[in-house]
């Protein structure tokens, strides 16, 4: 009976190693991402009051819009929704220097080197507001030119390409500032760009027909010359988009520095607004290298440009890397 025993619990104990020989180990369960996605439908401006104030949801992306010919001056919803937007992201580019104690020197140095940028946007910004309609955006954008509400810029800067938005209005005040010791060169420069609202490439033909003085709007930043044709450009536009690409820079730094390339909105908020206990902003601190550009601002860039996905989750807006290179 003993070892009658022993044999049984001997096959018993060989078919279990068999048995679990053949079976599947079981894997641990891998989560690709740091944070649940809740909703992918979270709007980066939603907690700004005056964002709320701007029928963002009526923009109407499968709309058929009419041919463009510059002759109306009235805007339809579309237009005057994007209009409205063009507004609200110029005047919360930078953040309020109130909430930073400054000194004097301080803040009087930092609003003059404000000042001194034109008033811009980036096209991709609208694209974040508008998700998933980029040609209606952009339609409506062409409207807006031949309407002469905007004037659409388009540079390559440090191998990054911007599309920048400014308001016609700003673009005649900058004319006048830089030129204003040249009446012949504002008033042709000024007529140019009312009778082709959509240009951004002049050829020399176009140069000679309507007298563009070249070596003063070269000088004062208006022009630059690329191969046969002069592009349109604006002054200061260069220190500008230097300070956006530094934000840029920052910021994916911040994300690459957490696992799966993901980051709290929170956390990206505190790196610009870090400050000493006295409240002063700390000298390596985001709010100094890029003059106090808002954070919020620059996400919209990033988000539209495709270098970020942004998505609500149990902490709140979370931005991941989406893997596209800055160049």
């Amino acid at each position: 009976m003993g070892i009658q025993s022993f044999k049984q619990r001997l096959s018993s104990k060989k078919k279990r190693i068999i048995i679990t020989k053949n079976e599947e180990p079981q894997k641990k369960e891998k989560h690709s991402e740091r944070y649940p996605v809740i909703n992918l439908s979270t709007n980066i401006f939603e907690d700004f009051p005056q964002f709320r104030g701007i029928n963002v949801a009526n923009f109407d992306s499968t709309l058929t819009t009419n041919s463009i010919d510059g002759s109306s001056s009235s805007l339809d919803g579309n237009a005057n929704i994007v209009l409205e937007c063009v507004y609200f992201l110029l005047n919360v580019k930078f953040q309020n220097l109130s909430r930073y104690k400054m000194t004097k020197s301080s803040r009087a140095k930092l609003i003059a080197a404000r000042s001194r940028y034109p008033n811009v946007i980036i096209v991709n910004q609208l694209y974040t507001i508008f998700p998933n309609s980029e040609t209606c955006v952009d339609t409506e954008i062409e409207k807006l030119t031949h309407l002469r509400k905007l004037k659409l810029i388009t540079l390559n800067y440090d191998n990054f390409p911007f599309r920048l938005l400014i308001l016609q209005d700003d673009l005649t005040k900058l004319i006048d500032t830089h030129l204003e010791a040249n009446s012949n060169v504002v008033s042709s420069f000024k007529n140019f760009i009312h009778i082709y609202p959509n240009v951004n490439q002049i050829s020399k033909e176009m140069i000679e027909k309507h007298g563009l003085d070249v070596k003063t709007l070269i000088q004062t930043g208006f022009l630059t010359f690329s191969e046969s044709s002069y592009n349109l450009t604006l002054p200061n536009i260069g220190p500008t988009l230097k300070m956006l690409k530094i934000g840029i820079r920052a910021i994916i730094k911040v994300c690459q520095g957490n696992k799966f390339g993901q980051i709290e909105e929170a956390i990206i908020m505190k790196k610009f607004t870090d400050v000493t206990k006295e409240g002063v902003a700390t000298k390596n601190g985001l709010f100094v290298k890029t003059n106090g550009l808002d954070p919020h601002w620059l996400l919209s860039v990033m988000v539209g440009s495709g270098l970020l996905e942004c998505f609500y989750s149990s902490v709140g807006r979370v931005y991941k890397l989406t893997g596209k290179n800055l160049q």
